[in-house]
């Protein structure tokens, strides 16, 4: 449970490899999401057993997806929420980078393969191939859920999942 009164938990992902203050660490589990519409992210290095709060720059709202991307030779964490991404390289450092999306979108997932980075928003889908740059893809008429990706004999097909405004479920590829 979150130590604090009015917080929430929105997504818990497991990285086999991460930077934590500078140091490469295995096997580290981060949980996301916010106290009140401040941003919360905590993470554990034994499977769960004790839990460290990430420093979280003030003014960050609520926080509902994490991903970590290598890009050439450096680690990036990538925080995402309500009308921002934002980018840092440790979990114990507030000197975080925004990346611009739409301000009316949420992110809701988040995905990495070869240093690229896909992003699901509930207003289209963002991707980048260099860390800074996202580019935008919609489709009217709907909210795009999660993403995912395939990769077969060294292709990699990215999918998309979305619902309509009547909530019947979609597909891309």
């Amino acid at each position: 449970s979150h130590p604090y009164a009015d917080s929430r938990f929105y997504q818990m992902k497991h990285f086999d490899l991460a930077p934590i203050s500078g140091t490469t660490v295995s096997s580290v589990w981060v949980a996301c999401g916010s106290v009140g519409n401040q941003g919360d992210a905590w993470y554990s290095t034994n499977g769960g057993i004790t839990w460290e709060e990430a420093l979280i720059p003030s003014g960050v709202g609520r926080i509902t997806s994490v991903e970590l991307v290598t890009i050439g030779s450096t680690d990036y964490w990538y925080w995402g929420g309500n009308g921002a991404i934002f980018r840092s390289t440790t979990l114990q450092d507030t000197a975080w980078n925004q990346l611009y999306i739409e301000p009316t979108s949420t992110v809701t997932d988040m995905i990495s393969h070869n240093g690229s980075l896909l992003v699901s928003g509930t207003d289209g889908i963002y991707s980048s191939q260099d860390g800074f740059y996202l580019r935008r893809w919609d489709h009217p008429g709907y909210v795009f859920d999660r993403i995912a990706y395939i990769e077969n004999d060294g292709s990699v097909m990215w999918l998309a999942f979305a619902r309509s405004i009547l909530n019947q479920y979609t597909q891309w590829s």
